[in-house]
């Protein structure tokens, strides 16, 4: 993930978005989920789940719930909520790996920049 956000950041040509509404929600990333609530946008307006069932999606990726019936059900429930989004089933299942492949790694942005900004402090 980190070698791909480095990547498309260096090189505005590698930034590619699966569908182009992606871009709108992920740019400042470059089209990398790198934050929780990256998951929880792009599950939300590009797979069209509610924002509740994007939560828990964030949260059963992130091994947060430990439920497998859920887990089933939020999985059919993303599918079938990207083919009435206008998601074709190769662009829904690329969503899904990009989502699967990103969660377990991301961050809570809020968190994040508080982290940072206690850094630059620290060491100025």
């Amino acid at each position: 993930m980190m070698q791909e956000f480095i990547a498309r950041h260096k090189d505005p040509l590698k930034r590619k978005y699966l569908v182009p509404a992606m871009e709108k929600h992920l740019s400042e990333t470059y089209g990398v989920m790198i934050y929780q609530e990256d998951v929880i946008k792009v599950a939300h307006h590009i797979a069209g789940l509610t924002l509740e069932e994007a939560d828990l999606l964030r949260r059963a990726m992130s091994g947060k719930m430990r439920s497998h019936k859920a887990m089933e059900q939020i999985t059919h429930k993303f599918f079938i909520s990207s083919k009435n989004n206008g998601l074709t089933d190769e662009q829904a299942k690329e969503l899904w790996r990009q989502i699967e492949s990103f969660a377990g790694y991301s961050f809570v942005k809020h968190i994040v920049h508080h982290l940072l900004s206690f850094l630059f402090k620290l060491l100025s």
